[in-house]
């Protein structure tokens, strides 16, 4: 266990050493643009009537957990602490595209559930 809680700084340490200040920021949707996605993005679970080989891949991989996975709300909420917020949606973006697209965490900052 000792070694774990010690890779958890080391992690982190590396991966904001390999961030970079994206050259453009994400920008936020509009509230038409929020309807138009929330239409888009659909609970995967209905995804699943039509395609059940590829929900099951997809539900028992780390792509499912992406969001919710408590690491990665660990390492965003120190990420966040120590840039002062310029992190912004650099995690968000990726472990919750639709969550980004929605306006869920426009500052990046995790409160409650994101969608997937």
């Amino acid at each position: 266990m000792p070694v774990r809680i010690a890779a958890v700084p080391l992690a982190l340490v590396l991966l904001l050493q390999s961030c970079r200040e994206p050259s453009s920021p994400v920008s936020l949707p509009t509230a038409d643009s929020a309807a138009i996605w929330r239409q888009v993005f659909i609970p995967p679970e209905q995804c699943q009537r039509c395609h059940p080989d590829h929900y099951r891949e997809w539900s028992i991989s780390m792509h499912a957990y992406s969001v919710v996975d408590p690491m990665f709300h660990a390492m965003n909420e120190q990420g966040q602490q120590r840039t002062g917020g310029r992190l912004g949606q650099f995690c968000i973006a990726c472990h919750s595209p639709a969550a980004t697209l929605l306006g869920e965490a426009p500052t990046g900052i995790v409160r409650g559930e994101l969608s997937p």
